[in-house]
């Protein structure tokens, strides 16, 4: 439930630059009164992250609004500035000490405007029309065949690995149907259907998702579930040492081991798998259509940062093609 900032205690008194000069005694309390409101400040910013989560904001993007969102209340109080009070100009000050690089600043902007929205704040207009660096798209690192290849291979035949089954599996899903990390680890053993080759998925932004499963990918998630528990069963697919639901932080250490195991020399997360899988669907189809489909992204622009890479594939065999 969104916080009108009218709320908050000190928001008559310290919103605006009409303010008296406090005296000694009125400049104790009002440091009291800041100390309260640095303390209400960062209460709102967890609730803030909380209304975020039940809307399924990922683990990772939380610790990155969290970070954010801190390093603001940290500049307002060493400002002496309340949040009752916060206008265009500090906005644009902190922007303009703290900002981001370009490939970040668009997510830093997203963040104060969705915060600054949330807390219905007469700056959430003044962010909404604020715009971003021209950021240029980097092409997406990606295995190639012969690395994918050999991830599999690797995955197969090192069997005095613990928890090879499950983490074979997990590898295998994200490859074959480009889920993102916070999907696969959101996965119950209940949203999985072998028989009819489909898992339900919350997708990004809480929206429900079907997608069809290979042969492949069945045969490891079968694998796994024969070892379950009528218990675990009734939990998530893909469990920790403790029987927990597996972390994306988690996810991450489990693909970094086994490129390693592999001996793929590239700093290789779970998200690169995910452009792998798109790389490669789009080479072997041609349809940018299928693959924005299969990613669920929404804008097909997004979706288009494949294409160099396929091109960049394509000239590199016309150039070898008589060699």
């Amino acid at each position: 439930m969104a916080h009108s900032i009218s709320s908050h205690p000190a928001f008559a008194q310290n919103y605006g630059h009409n303010r008296k000069k406090p005296g000694v005694l009125e400049d104790k309390h009002a440091g009291q009164a800041c100390k309260k409101e640095s303390e209400s400040m960062h209460t709102t910013i967890i609730q803030f992250i909380e209304s975020l989560q039940a809307r399924h904001l990922s683990e990772n993007s939380s610790r990155t609004y969290r970070s954010e969102l801190m390093r603001l209340a940290d500049f307002l109080d060493k400002e002496g500035i309340l949040l009752g009070g916060v206008t265009q100009h500090h906005l644009t000050r902190y922007i303009a000490r703290h900002g981001n690089a370009n490939s970040t600043a668009n997510r830093q902007l997203v963040i104060l405007r969705q915060f600054f929205r949330w807390n219905q704040h007469p700056c959430g207009d003044f962010l909404a029309q604020m715009k971003g660096p021209r950021v240029t798209r980097q092409v997406p690192e990606f295995l190639n065949n012969s690395e994918e290849k050999l991830l599999r291979k690797t995955l197969k035949d090192r069997t005095d690995q613990r928890h090879q089954q499950r983490d074979r599996a997990l590898i295998c899903l994200i490859l074959n149907t480009g889920v993102r990390v916070s999907e696969a680890v959101g996965l119950d053993v209940t949203d999985v259907d072998l028989e009819s080759k489909r898992i339900k998925l919350l997708a990004k932004g809480g929206k429900n998702r079907n997608k069809f499963l290979s042969a492949d990918v069945r045969t490891q998630l079968g694998s796994l579930f024969a070892s379950y528990s009528e218990i675990e069963m009734q939990g998530p697919v893909f469990l920790s040492s403790r029987k927990l639901r597996l972390s994306d932080r988690q996810v991450r250490r489990i693909v970094s081991r086994w490129c390693q195991l592999a001996g793929i020399d590239k700093d290789v997360h779970p998200h690169t798998l995910r452009h792998t899988f798109a790389t490669s669907l789009l080479a072997k189809n041609g349809n940018l259509r299928l693959v924005q489909k299969a990613l669920d992204h929404e804008n097909p622009q997004t979706t288009a940062i494949y294409t160099h890479v396929v091109d960049d594939e394509l000239q590199a065999a016309i150039e070898s093609r008589l060699r």
